[in-house]
């Protein structure tokens, strides 16, 4: 990933790169207000005849995103569309009210279809087909489709916002002088609490710069006790990353905020910590892969620049113990030997929202 980015470009270049990013996301149409005020939660629950309510909340925008995830693992799409979809979902529903979960589903849906497509087509053609399949036969082509071209005509066709991994990775490259398996260590535990901050509600109206910042932050300080060859000089690392992090926001005029960037890594900490994968993570950093007489569990990663493991053979994501609602049905195709690989959530029958 680190390298693939250093190779692209000069760091000058990379550096301008970073900042077009960061100066990015101050256009008004990247903005996501806290669209779930909108929705009064102290009101009775309308219920369907099953029993399950109609609110809207954050539970079922960390379900959608699981779901999102469980389908791009199952494909082998790179997990950071699943973070465009998902400000695709959260821009269209801060400037319109949903008013129910199906539609929610709908929106959830399509935003995936439409972010695949443009940052994955070589892979759309296969999952476009089964996606009314994936929403339990809720909606057809037809009807995903027709969002698909309402949500592009809301977002006013600006598709393309820089992610929090990319940003992520670009100020990571622009990092001098640190040892490849520590580099590579951070990298790791950086992509890990992104994905984290994904799902999680709480971050959907904070800039997508502070969240990378936040979590690049958190993984150098991590560092030190992860790495025992390292540990003696666990603090000499961390005081070299807090100077060079500087020095490079500095270069490119970003703006710190001393509130946003504190609040949000003591968010992703507490994510972390909460996590049902923090020990499984921890033993993953722990583990030398030359040593290790099995696969490693962190391995090194391959064409997409989010996978921190390789998820459809470990990862059941499960975090913060939330209540499971997922849209996944048993699926139409064949999988075959496959099959024994493949999350339970995503070969079970489930209940829509």
């Amino acid at each position: 990933m680190i390298a693939n980015v250093r190779s692209s470009a000069c760091a000058d270049t990379r550096r301008e790169t970073l900042s077009a990013m960061m100066a990015q996301e101050a256009l008004e149409v990247y903005h996501v207000c806290d669209y779930l005020q909108s929705y009064d939660e102290s009101e009775e629950e309308d219920e369907n005849d099953d029993g399950r309510g109609n609110q809207l909340n954050a539970t079922c925008r960390t379900s959608i995103c699981e779901w999102m995830y469980r389908v791009v693992d199952h494909f082998g799409v790179d997990r950071e569309v699943v973070s465009i979809a998902m400000s695709y979902v959260d821009r269209v529903l801060s400037i319109c009210l949903c008013p129910d979960r199906r539609t929610f589903k709908l929106i959830s849906s399509a935003s995936l279809h439409l972010a695949i497509k443009i940052h994955s087509p070589w892979q759309w053609k296969e999952i476009s087909p089964l996606l009314p399949d994936l929403s339990r036969g809720d909606f057809d082509s037809k009807r995903i489709a027709a969002m698909e071209n309402e949500i592009t005509q809301w977002l006013k066709w600006y598709l393309n916002q820089s992610t929090p991994q990319c940003m992520a990775m670009y100020i990571l490259s622009l990092l001098k002088d640190i040892p490849e398996e520590v580099l590579q260590s951070v990298t790791d535990m950086t992509l890990f609490l992104l994905e984290v901050a994904v799902c999680d509600y709480d971050f959907a109206t904070v800039r997508n710069s502070v969240i990378a910042i936040a979590a690049v932050l958190n993984a150098t300080e991590k560092i030190g006790f992860d790495l025992c060859d390292f540990e003696s000089d666990a603090f000499s690392y961390r005081n070299d990353f807090k100077h060079q992090i500087k020095g490079i926001l500095s270069s490119v005029d970003y703006k710190v905020n001393r509130n946003e960037i504190p609040s949000a890594k003591n968010r992703l900490w507490s994510l972390y910590r909460h996590s049902t994968e923090c020990s499984m993570h921890q033993s993953m950093l722990l583990t030398p892969p030359p040593i290790a007489p099995k696969r490693s569990i962190v391995e090194k990663v391959s064409s997409s620049p989010t996978s921190v493991v390789d998820s459809k053979r470990l990862r059941i994501r499960s975090d913060f113990a939330f209540r499971e609602i997922s849209i996944v049905p048993s699926l139409e195709f064949s999988v075959s030997s496959d099959s024994q690989d493949l999350p339970n959530p995503l070969m079970g029958d489930a209940h829509s929202l």
